[in-house]
């Protein structure tokens, strides 16, 4: 097979295509082969059918036809690899004749490449990213989540309920003054402020000591997961048998011996630092390469493809549902909990795509204005790599991904990681000033507070 471009404008090409007399011949065969298999004729079995019988029953041209149709299907993504194109979309085929035993068959189509826009300048970019030096307002942060987590709960007898209280309760609920499916929750260590429940019914709790009765009334919120009550009228009668309180432990060296063995203090905020700093170590790399993508972009020149934008919204939106529903969420429910519509999501989603394309784009232009360049052995390092990890040999990879057009993809997103390497490399890198106020420890490796929800509760919220 050989193949030649002939420019039409900037952004599209004409392809000329020619395939050997050999080429002919094998999507001839292959041809005769792929219908003796299909087709039910008497007095032979499926795939044994003489060509002979084949051209009396079906016609020669048909076999011809579907050999021309698969030959084209067959050599047009070899020419593409070998033209090194990138197309910006399916290509335009033009009419194809005949193929002819033993010839030579030559065919066209257009090609739309992908675009090829610039960058206003590549150099003097500046980012701005945490340092990696935890401060002690961050070790404080964790200290405090440390205290938080191995907190113990004290009853209170001298007062009410106060708000973040713990109070041991038992209920009955409503709705619309009829009872509903487990509607009677007995003996749950119920927390105040962390809204497992509208805020009326912390409300009701407020004040409340060990052995009163209140009641709880509100409408049903938006929120809820059952569509067919919100907005009714949700009445919960509680008895409140407890009231707890969270009293934190002193930061000394017993409390850092319990919460992980550390003989002081001391120890323990050094242990916190390490972590921290080896933390925002790894995220730093990470947000290097963000903010740098997203300051290239900036200075990208050119309008954005309105199909690939649209193709990488849709691919977007494709992950959305399949993460939905792997958390057997439906789209519906989505919009309810994120309290969006479908037009705040199409937006969104909309925004995000042409982020994305905005900042390949500009890698592109970055990889072309600095002259980079993929090794002669790139294409092939990388479908080695991917052999491996699909547990398949390389050629096979190869032939896969050349059939299904994915090669030119393959390299673009080798140029993609040559212009990130040129980023991590020449982009000066600034420590962000550290804002006045304490920030949070950005991972905490221990659970969450003792008071998690249990399923009564859970089932409660989801019914009220």
């Amino acid at each position: 097979m050989n193949a030649t471009a002939e420019v039409l404008d900037k952004d599209s090409v004409k392809v000329t295509v020619t395939a050997t007399p050999e080429e002919v011949d094998r999507a001839i065969s292959k041809a005769y082969a792929d219908i003796a298999a299909k087709v039910q004729i008497p007095g032979f079995r499926k795939g044994k059918v003489p060509r002979a019988v084949l051209e009396a029953n079906i016609g020669r041209p048909t076999v011809l036809a579907q050999a021309s149709e698969d030959l084209v299907s067959l050599v047009f993504p070899d020419a593409i690899e070998q033209l090194a194109l990138i197309p910006a979309e399916p290509a335009e085929v033009d009419d194809i004749d005949v193929v002819t035993q033993g010839e030579e068959f030559v065919f066209t189509a257009t090609v739309n490449k992908r675009p090829e826009l610039t960058l206003s300048s590549a150099d003097g970019l500046t980012v701005s990213v945490e340092p990696i030096a935890a401060d002690e307002g961050q070790i404080d942060s964790q200290i405090e989540y440390l205290r938080d987590r191995f907190a113990q709960l004290e009853p209170v007898e001298d007062r009410g309920i106060e708000p973040r209280d713990f109070a041991v309760i038992s209920f009955t609920g409503y709705v619309d003054g009829e009872p509903y499916e487990n509607n009677v929750v007995a003996a749950y260590l119920y927390e105040l402020g962390r809204g497992q429940m509208p805020s009326e019914f912390d409300e009701a709790l407020l004040g409340a000591h060990a052995g009163d009765e209140v009641i709880a009334e509100f409408p049903i919120p938006e929120t809820s997961s059952q569509p067919s009550v919100v907005g009714k009228l949700a009445r919960f009668e509680i008895s409140v048998s407890e009231v707890k309180t969270k009293v934190l432990p002193e930061v000394d060296d017993e409390f850092a011996g319990s919460v992980g063995g550390f003989e002081t203090v001391e120890v323990l905020r050094a242990n916190i630092r390490e972590r921290l700093e080896t933390s925002k170590e790894e995220a730093r790399t990470k947000t290097i390469e963000i903010e740098s993508r997203k300051a290239l972009a900036e200075r990208l020149e050119g309008e954005l493809p309105e199909l690939i934008v649209t193709d990488r919204r849709n691919e977007m939106f494709a992950d959305l549902e399949r993460n939905l529903a792997e958390q057997d969420v439906d789209f519906d429910q989505y919009l309810k909990l994120m309290r969006v519509t479908a037009a705040d999501v199409e937006v969104d989603l909309r925004k995000q795509a042409e982020k994305a394309v905005a900042q390949d784009f500009a890698l592109e232009a970055l990889f072309r204005d600095k002259e980079l360049e993929l090794g002669a052995d790139a294409l092939d390092e990388e479908l080695a790599r991917m052999a491996a990890t699909y547990e398949m040999e390389p050629d096979k990879v190869r032939e896969t991904f050349t059939q299904r057009g994915m090669l030119p993809i393959i390299r673009l997103e080798l140029m993609h990681r040559a212009a990130v390497a040129w980023l991590f490399e020449n982009v000066e890198v600034v420590d962000k000033v550290a804002e006045p106020t304490p920030e949070a420890a950005p991972e905490a490796e221990v659970p969450s507070d003792t008071a998690e929800p249990t399923e009564p509760a859970e089932s409660t919220e989801e019914d009220a």
